[in-house]
């Protein structure tokens, strides 16, 4: 099994800065455009499969605190010198968690302080970003440590997709977490081969869109500390 802790850390010196602005410019346009979107029904809870389905596959991308977090977890582990066996548990572990906590977040009461849960996971793996040397990350944190890492982060996230769909009768809630667990666990999967992709073909780049994920994940969890804390 391939693994890639000898490739990333020479690689990143030779990036290309306008890669990195390039890279920011669109996702800041894409955070300005969705912010406030989280699912495309306009605030109604889902009616029937359809409905729920749709909702749950447009959340995660619409969200862009949760589309930032998806991004950059699994951008740490793409560049976290695991092999595709090691990087699947943390995925899992986060999807599985969001879905659990999504579905009971219709049967317990309100839970406080999810935002800043949400907002120290996106500083985390920011951090993890800006650190550049990612090889080392499969000393600091195994897989089974980075799962249970992101699956606490991913309980967060979890509760605040499930109030999409409090109130919600059985069959669209039910789509709605297929649709919601689909589209994190192919984000987060296609992420991991793209970086990867992206290292080995057009190496000189990656430095420029690592640094540019990290910046957003940075400032997106800034910014939800901030609404938490005023709120």
């Amino acid at each position: 099994m391939q693994t890639f802790s000898n490739s990333y850390p020479h690689q990143f010196r030779g990036a290309s800065s306008r890669t990195a602005a390039r890279t920011a410019a669109l996702c800041a346009l894409l955070a300005g455009t969705a912010a406030h979107a989280h699912h495309p029904m306009d605030g109604a809870i889902p009616a029937t499969l359809g409905q729920g389905l749709l909702s749950g596959l447009a959340h995660p991308v619409f969200a862009v605190d949760h589309l930032l977090f998806l991004l950059a977890c699994a951008m740490v582990l793409a560049l976290s010198a695991q092999t595709w066996r090691q990087t699947v548990l943390p995925i899992l572990a986060f999807v599985c968690a969001a879905a659990i906590a999504a579905f009971g977040q219709s049967f317990m009461p309100p839970v406080s302080g999810v935002e800043w849960v949400v907002g120290g996971g996106l500083l985390l793996a920011a951090a993890a970003l800006w650190q550049q040397r990612a090889a080392t990350l499969r000393v600091r944190i195994g897989p089974a440590a980075l799962a249970g890492l992101v699956s606490s982060v991913g309980l967060a996230h979890g509760i605040a997709y499930g109030e999409a769909v409090i109130g919600a009768e059985a069959t669209p809630m039910l789509s709605y977490l297929a649709g919601l667990s689909l589209v994190q666990a192919a984000t987060m999967g296609a992420t991991v081969w793209l970086t990867r992709r992206l290292a080995t073909m057009h190496s000189r780049h990656l430095s420029g869109v690592v640094r540019a994920l990290a910046s957003l994940a940075a400032m997106a969890g800034v910014w939800v500390l901030g609404a938490a804390a005023v709120a």
